[in-house]
């Protein structure tokens, strides 16, 4: 697979299945902000549905995780933007297996709404922010309906080892194991690594 220093340009991405993999803090909510920015920018905008899935910025330590796109772009008005109201980190802020758990199913309760209301409305262009966080407790031929009826698919989804520990929960295998099916879906699916001080984000496709 190469290795990029940047990632494919919207040119690249337009008409086609993308998405963007990594672990936490490698710049994957950060990178879909920008594309509704380009989006925009390209008068595409009201072609466009976002649907953010992810929780609010949480730091863990020195490490920052999650993030929606609307903390990192003021465009979001512009396209048709789909958020629930509260989103949680099961995996971080659950004390007990149990909350665990009822974290994980009160956000796919809460993102199914947004995910019918694209079926009924569907536009050309379709973004998702986070999808893993609705494979926890969801369903993933729901999010294929989705992705199919899109014309242009960009999405980012976890794929990493620092929220590995689910407290036997099975929720991150399956989260591990729904990903990797949808990726054979895509047209490309690209990796992150993790941004350090000074350097380069490497971008592998495949």
């Amino acid at each position: 697979m190469p290795v990029l220093n940047e990632k494919p340009s919207l040119k690249e991405m337009l008409g086609k299945k993308t998405l963007f993999l990594g672990e936490v803090a490698s710049g994957k909510t950060r990178i879909l902000a920008k594309i509704v920015d380009e989006l925009v920018n390209m008068g595409l905008g009201r072609e466009t549905t976002v649907i953010d899935m992810a929780p609010r910025k949480t730091c863990v330590g020195k490490v920052k995780i999650g993030g929606t796109i609307q903390e990192y772009t003021s465009k979001t008005h512009v396209v048709r933007y789909l958020r629930p109201k509260k989103v949680f980190t099961p995996r971080i802020s659950s004390r007990n297996k149990k909350e665990l758990i009822k974290m994980a199913l009160s956000n796919a309760e809460a993102l199914n709404p947004l995910l019918n209301l694209y079926l009924k409305q569907p536009t050309r262009i379709l973004l998702m922010n986070d999808l893993t966080i609705y494979l926890h407790a969801g369903q993933l031929t729901k999010i294929l309906t989705c992705i199919k009826k899109a014309k242009t698919f960009i999405g980012t989804a976890y794929k990493g080892k620092y929220l590995e520990k689910d407290m036997n929960t099975g929720l991150s295998r399956k989260e591990r194991e729904l990903t990797q099916e949808l990726m054979k879906f895509m047209d490309q699916n690209v990796f992150l690594t993790p941004v350090k001080p000074k350097q380069k984000r490497a971008v592998t496709i495949c």
